[in-house]
């Protein structure tokens, strides 16, 4: 930019997350690209890699949904002229509550510029729709530009939709090294051997539809393999005791392993011979998994609703399959496993698909366009 700007992004924390993860991607590109960047918080253990990457974190109360989050309005307006802000970016709704009214309290020449980003399909109500004030909007797919102009008196031009995109220097089956996949199958104590394995990353929770997963494998067991479900998981739960049911009942105990959470997808990724994405009930509002597996060559199995529609390519980087249904999700893992030469097809496709269409590089540069065209 011809003049050094500084830019704020709000939210409500730093812990391990996508729209955590988007912050600070593109902080890092901000401050490469001679931006002032700040981000605004509550904290967390992710504050270490901003600062490690040159960008400067101020510790604010703007994530709780409680009366005592009112008082930090005062407290913001006060970084904003003090830092002499020119534009805040909010990426979160109680957040983003807090900026506007901010804004609102100062006087129009005081200002900087307001943008939001919409993340997710947020329920439909007073509260959800202080995202659609910003300025500009940021939609991360299409299908949630839809939800939006569905649901809220908005000027389709006020809307502009970034995907989320991913560090494909990271993502590269060619940048983990032998040993990280070693120490992943030590850790989930699993035997290195020409097994296939089946993946399905991502939180377990019902939304995530590892039921439908597990159903799946049981109709290919005569195929061999064995899958593991990276994730966190809550012992005990209703849902986490209703997945051990469906895998004693499947006879599956020796070949379906709950993992936990993983500190190194690519790794993970780079053991897979295929990825699951299997949300059932409320769609993606974009699908991180999809684009990682298909940066990592790896084929994808999606449900064919919401972003997975947009970055899964049907029968070329992988499949989409019928939300909820495990037949059909089970007939298209066996194409995958019974033709290596489909699996290595789909694998190059979907690197290209992502190079393209979902690297950093695009959201963030995309991320910057706006930023100059509200400022013009």
């Amino acid at each position: 930019m011809e003049k050094k700007i500084t830019v704020a992004q709000i939210l409500p924390d730093l812990y391990e997350g996508g729209v955590e993860r988007g912050t600070v991607d593109l902080s890092k590109y901000l401050v490469e690209h001679d931006v002032n960047a700040l981000v605004i918080s509550g904290g967390g253990p992710m504050v270490s890699q901003l600062e490690a990457i040159g960008c400067r974190h101020l510790k604010l109360n703007v994530g709780e949904k409680k009366p005592a989050t009112l008082f930090s309005i005062r407290k913001l307006q006060e970084i904003i002229l003090a830092e002499k802000i020119d534009i805040i970016h909010a990426r979160s709704r109680v957040p983003a509550w807090v900026a506007y009214l901010a804004l609102k309290l100062m006087k129009k020449t005081q200002r900087p510029k307001f943008i939001t980003t919409f993340h997710g399909f947020y329920s439909v109500n007073k509260y959800s729709e202080i995202m659609t004030k910003g300025e500009v909007v940021i939609a991360v797919s299409h299908v949630i530009r839809k939800h939006i102009e569905e649901n809220y008196k908005i000027s389709s031009g006020k809307i502009q939709v970034i995907s989320r995109g991913l560090d494909t220097s990271i993502f590269s089956k060619n940048n983990v090294a032998i040993d990280r996949q070693q120490q992943l199958l030590q850790r989930w104590n699993l035997p290195q051997d020409d097994i296939p394995l089946i993946m399905i990353p991502g939180r377990v929770s019902s939304w995530k539809g590892q039921d439908v997963f597990i159903k799946c494998l049981a109709l290919i067991k005569k195929l061999p393999w064995k899958a593991v479900v990276v994730g966190g998981y809550e012992k005990g739960s209703r849902y986490t005791e209703r997945l051990h049911a469906l895998v004693r009942e499947s006879g599956l105990e020796q070949r379906v392993h709950f993992v936990g959470t993983c500190t190194d997808m690519p790794a993970a990724y780079n053991l897979a011979s295929v990825i699951v994405s299997a949300s059932s009930g409320q769609p993606e509002a974009f699908g991180r998994i999809a684009i990682e597996a298909q940066a990592m060559e790896v084929p994808i199995i999606a449900t064919a609703h919401g972003g997975s529609l947009e970055t899964v390519l049907d029968e070329n980087s992988g499949y989409l399959v019928k939300p909820g249904d495990h037949e059909d999700m089970a007939g298209k893992i066996q194409l995958v496993l019974e033709d290596a030469n489909r699996a290595t097809r789909m694998g190059i496709k979907g690197r290209d698909n992502v190079m393209r269409n979902f690297s950093l590089e695009r959201m963030c540069s995309q991320t910057v366009d706006v930023y100059k065209k509200i400022l013009s």
